[in-house]
C-alpha cells in the first residue's frame, strides 16, 4: 500500500499481518483516519483457552483491536551526562 494514499475521514483498512511471528503480534494490520489524523489500527482473534477462536452469539469469530498514533521513532542519541565536580566536599 503506498504510504501516499488519502484515507477519507472515518475510513480506514485491515490487512492479513503476514509478518506475524508471535502470538502477541496482531493477525491484523492497517490505518484509519479519525480528527483528521491518520491512526493505526492492529486486531487479534480471539481465541479460547484451548487456541480455537471466541465466537460471537452468532457463531461469528470476535476480533480485538487496538488503536494508536503512529510509532513517530525516537532519537536514539544517548544524552550526554552533565557536568559532575568530584572535588566538592562530600557531606558524610
Amino acid at each position: 500500500m503506498a504510504s501516499d494514499y488519502e484515507y477519507e475521514e472515518g475510513k480506514g483498512t485491515l490487512f492479513v499481518n503476514s509478518y506475524k511471528e508471535k502470538p502477541t503480534q496482531p493477525d491484523r494490520k492497517g490505518k484509519f483516519k479519525f480528527g483528521g489524523e491518520v491512526l493505526e489500527i492492529a486486531g487479534w482473534i480471539a481465541t479460547n483457552r484451548d487456541g480455537t477462536p471466541k465466537k460471537d452469539k452468532n457463531g461469528n469469530p470476535i476480533l480485538n483491536i487496538e488503536v494508536r498514533r503512529p510509532y513517530e521513532g525516537g532519537s536514539s542519541k544517548v544524552e550526554e551526562p552533565k557536568d559532575i565536580n568530584l572535588d566538592e566536599d562530600i557531606p558524610f
